[in-house]
């Protein structure tokens, strides 16, 4: 099951171009879905986010969790 995690800022996943170390660290599968609008509400879609939701600290957390249904 797939799950997208939607975050406020590209700054809370890239550091330059790349993914921040935490997002490799905690998710599997990580796939970009792209920015709302500019660099604002970036979004991505993970597999294991029932596993790790309890242990990413706080301030890893996004901004909302969707359930992908249509996988």
């Amino acid at each position: 099951m797939k799950t997208i995690l939607n975050y406020t800022h590209g700054r809370n996943l890239f550091k330059g171009s790349e993914f921040k170390p935490f997002v490799h660290k905690y998710f599997k599968d990580v796939e970009f879905l792209g920015f709302d609008s500019g660099y604002w509400g970036p979004s991505i879609s993970v597999s294991n986010w029932d596993e790790v939701c309890h242990l990413l600290p706080k301030s890893y957390h996004p901004e909302s969790v969707q359930i992908d249904t249509y996988e």
